[in-house]
């Protein structure tokens, strides 16, 4: 069900992410939002509190924006992005081809979960995050989860402009149907994030659109089905 990073992380960090088979529903046919009924909402929660073992869950009414917040079990605010550094609160990013990316320092006192869709990859959400932690980004490791890969994420012409990319460029393939391109998101979020010199970048190999038996995909399916991410700072008693 879940599935950790391969490099090694802080030893007070905990995070993974998650395949379909955590059983997560918006019941809408976008991220959790303001659609999605108050029942999804609590129903999800309790599914995460079970799963991952941690009463304090974060989510997001994630919005495809650049917000980024500070995480809160007792409200859930419309954001892409969420950072604590404080023990026992687990941050949750929930994506169905979106790349969940989750961020701790060297030390494991500060960590962030960002939810990056194409408009957030577009937006630089990464520099929103990063001005945000009080942090330096040599001092970061970054891991991405399961997401849409560069093979299957076909888009029109019209998307390219967004990220001020022409038809030749890097992390763009041109399809023989005329004005369709594949457009390679962990490339270009990665390339991102290199810009930052990030310390450590780690990016999963698992692309949710090809993997049906695995991995839910809006784009391949429409679904409403979820995978979950979440990083957490342990508490002392699990610390030690």
């Amino acid at each position: 069900m879940w599935h950790t990073p391969q490099s090694a992380f802080p030893g007070n960090v905990r995070m993974g992410f998650s395949d379909k088979t955590i059983g997560l529903d918006t019941a809408s046919g976008r991220e959790i939002s303001t659609a999605a009924p108050i029942s999804s909402l609590a129903r999800n929660r309790k599914i995460l509190e079970e799963a991952i073992g941690c009463p304090n869950i974060c989510l997001l009414q994630q919005v495809h924006g650049t917000t980024v917040v500070k995480g809160s079990a007792n409200s859930i605010p419309k954001a892409d992005a969420q950072w604590t550094d404080q023990a026992d609160t687990c941050l949750v990013i929930l994506t169905a081809d979106c790349i969940p990316l989750l961020l701790t320092n060297l030390d494991g006192s500060l960590i962030a979960a960002v939810h990056c869709g194409w408009r957030g990859i577009a937006q630089r959400i990464v520099a929103s995050v990063l001005e945000t932690l009080d942090c330096r980004p040599e001092e970061l490791l970054a891991f991405t989860g399961p997401a849409i890969c560069g093979r299957c994420y076909e888009v029109g012409s019209e998307l390219l402009p967004e990220f001020n990319l022409e038809p030749d460029a890097e992390f763009v393939v041109p399809l023989p149907t005329e004005g369709q391109f594949l457009l390679n998101l962990p490339g270009l979020l990665v390339q991102q994030l290199q810009e930052f010199n990030i310390g450590h970048i780690e990016v999963a190999e698992h692309c949710t659109f090809g993997s049906e038996a695995n991995y839910a995909s809006f784009r391949r399916d429409g679904t409403t089905r979820r995978q979950a991410s979440f990083i957490q700072i342990k508490g002392l008693r699990e610390s030690v």
